[in-house]
């Protein structure tokens, strides 16, 4: 097999693996909520507001873990971090499956964010910057249909898990899953291809020295300090920007079976609904993909911003409907498949494959903080008004702010570019210092 060949090959293996961290984040720590909450509410006779709530804490646990595993990304890399989050989050399905207390369950799903967080907002983007730093949309695209497909699949898997073997089966089941793709990741992950020997993008054009290419990705450390990035506007803007187009994404997804039930309708039309945006997103994937690549990330946000604005008002006119409740949801789902795709292609556009795991620090951080209030936001309206709608306009408030700083970000390259990874480039990289 020619190295070309090769590189195509273990790249694209690599998305596998991608796709398959966006879907246990997205099942584990967002759509599985759906179930999971109300299973241990019949369970243990909790009080379902108090269960709920615990996920806006354990959401800032979660924070903290982007915060860490994009530290440690930046430290060890990715092959050393893939592992260790995953292996962690398997172990924390165990505890949380077993939870037998209120407090016993607060810790178990603290652990889950985290580790799930640490792959899913970190590792997905940092090692699709790695091998695709000029394909990346294109690879997220296909790679992040991982989050929809966690919400056509997860969800009634779950289920099923859960009247077949109870909570502590179910997630049992899930933890040894993931521990296993843990150690097979221990074996199949590389941080860069130079080191393998192998080209970016699959692609050889302009690579000629590929020597000199794996030198500087060894001795290669980013001079992007925090204090740095969070002195830097494109960083706010983004990062602002982003939070609240996922806090969106989170807000739709997250309680949409409960809000089908507060319609009127049963949990197994909220079930369909739920799996139609989903199926409708792992379409949406690959399109919000194909237009990144086409027209680039920051008109692709922009109409993405303007689509999720149009989708909400869709859902909100039509409570009442089935036919607008089905069209809602459409759009819905549209928007749910391109989000993982956006934000880390726009990061890896401002800051290159080698500052991405250094601005990673402070920009996933960010959108983290920004992304967690939607369980928040939905539990607090819920509460005070007793309906999940009250907040999706709030919704639309935070998704004109993003449409605005969409079009303000300024998206052009500020992190360091080896040029020797460009086919009409011709300079290196200035600045390099070696590695501590």
């Amino acid at each position: 097999m020619s190295q070309k060949k090769k590189s195509f090959t273990y790249g694209w293996g690599l998305q596998v693996l991608v796709a398959l961290m966006f879907f246990f984040y997205a099942g584990l720590a967002v759509d599985g909520q759906n179930i999971s909450v109300p299973a241990f509410v019949e369970a243990h006779g909790w009080n379902y507001g108090t269960i709920l709530s615990l996920s806006t804490p354990a959401s800032w646990v979660g924070l903290i873990g982007i915060i860490f595993f994009s530290w440690l990304v930046d430290k060890k890399g990715n092959r050393f971090v893939i592992p260790l989050a995953l292996i962690g989050s398997g172990i924390a399905c165990f505890i949380y499956g077993q939870a037998s207390s209120v407090a016993m369950y607060a810790v178990a799903v603290c652990l889950v964010f985290f580790f799930t967080n640490g792959y899913g907002n970190v590792c997905t983007g940092a090692l699709t910057s790695s091998w695709f730093p000029r394909k990346r949309g294109y690879a997220l695209g296909w790679s992040s249909m991982g989050m929809p497909l966690a919400t056509a699949l997860f969800v009634p898997i779950l289920a099923v898990l859960i009247g077949k073997f109870g909570i502590a089966g179910a997630f049992s089941i899930f933890g040894v899953v993931v521990i296993l793709l843990g150690i097979i990741s221990i074996f199949w992950v590389k941080n860069t291809p130079e080191e393998m020997g192998l080209y970016p993008d699959g692609d050889d054009s302009g690579l000629e020295n590929l020597e000199k290419t794996r030198q500087i990705a060894a001795n290669y450390k980013s001079d992007w300090t925090v204090g740095r990035l969070l002195a830097n506007k494109t960083v706010w803007i983004q990062s602002i920007c982003y939070g609240l187009l996922f806090l969106t994404t989170i807000g739709l997804v997250g309680q949409m079976i409960p809000r089908m039930i507060g319609l009127g309708h049963t949990q197994k039309f909220g079930l369909i609904m739920l799996s139609l945006a989903a199926v409708v997103g792992i379409v949406g994937s690959i399109v919000w993909g194909l237009i990144d690549l086409k027209i680039g990330t920051k008109k692709s946000t922009i109409i993405y911003a303007i689509w999720y604005i149009i989708a909400i008002i869709v859902l909100l006119s039509s409570t009442k409907s089935i036919p607008g409740t089905v069209v809602g949801i459409c759009m819905a789902g549209w928007g749910i498949g391109g989000i993982g795709n956006l934000q880390p292609s726009m990061l890896a556009q401002t800051f290159g494959r080698w500052d991405y795991a250094s601005a990673s620090r402070v920009v996933n951080t960010i959108v983290g903080a920004i992304r967690v209030l939607a369980f928040g936001l939905i539990g607090i309206t819920v509460s005070k008004t007793g309906s999940i709608d009250k907040a999706y306009l709030f919704l639309i408030v935070g998704n004109v702010i993003a449409l605005i700083l969409a079009i303000v970000l300024d998206d052009r390259l500020i992190g360091k570019e080896v040029a020797i990874d460009y086919a009409d480039s011709t300079e290196e990289v200035c600045d390099t210092k070696p590695v501590a």
